[in-house]
């Protein structure tokens, strides 16, 4: 018998956090029971612990990844496994939920009367935090050359897709003269690396590493 607990909400870029929870309820004990979960492609780093119960016993006591162990149990139900995974929301997930399951397969030669598997949809929603700041000088004499700078962060904790960055100049700066050049930061992006007059541009921009730069 196996039942598994986790978040019925997350945002995208959240820790995902999972109690999985096996126990032996037939007749007879259970030696090499096999508890995995393969984790769907929306859960990063995962990892995990094992805590035991009565005389439970595992292979392994904890490990990352896919959960894959080997358990005995004895009849009756007092015996458990209790496995702890967590993980991360992939920041960039766009579907609306994510189902993760866990299974519990008796060995060769056990008869399991009831489907040993459990699962956890969460419905998934995305929130990002984006902050600007333009610098430049404080004074300028008429007809010197101005130099600004656009820095765009995303405090998460999901990924800013199709973040709109535009900055209009005023009618002062001659736009002939004015030229420009976008950069992102590993795991971020943007849809034009340079351009004349006003910047007007979209970026995809990573929670908390991802760094948009205009110049």
């Amino acid at each position: 018998r196996i039942s598994k607990t986790g978040p019925s909400n997350l945002f995208a870029g959240e820790q995902a956090t999972y109690t999985i929870t096996v126990e032996n309820q037939g007749p007879g004990d259970v030696v090499g029971a096999t508890i995995s979960d393969l984790l769907p492609a929306g859960i990063l780093n995962a990892s995990w612990s094992v805590a035991t119960q009565g005389d439970a016993t595992t292979n392994v006591n904890s490990g990352t990844g896919n959960l894959n162990l080997t358990a005995s149990l004895k009849a009756g139900g007092t015996d458990k496994v209790v496995v702890t995974l967590v993980g991360t929301v992939y920041p960039g997930y766009l579907t609306a939920s994510l189902t993760n399951t866990a299974t519990a397969t008796p060995p060769a030669g056990v008869t399991d009367p009831s489907a040993a598997s459990a699962f956890v949809t969460t419905a998934i929603e995305r929130k990002a935090n984006v902050r600007i700041v333009k610098s430049g000088p404080a004074n300028a004499k008429a007809g010197e050359e101005i130099n600004y700078t656009l820095k765009i962060t995303n405090q998460g904790p999901s990924r800013a897709i199709g973040t709109r960055i535009v900055d209009n100049l005023p009618a002062q700066i001659q736009s002939g003269s004015v030229t420009w050049t976008a950069t992102a930061t590993s795991g971020s992006s943007v849809s034009i690396a340079s351009g004349t007059g006003n910047v007007d541009l979209n970026a995809d921009i990573a929670p908390i590493s991802g760094i948009i730069e205009v110049k």
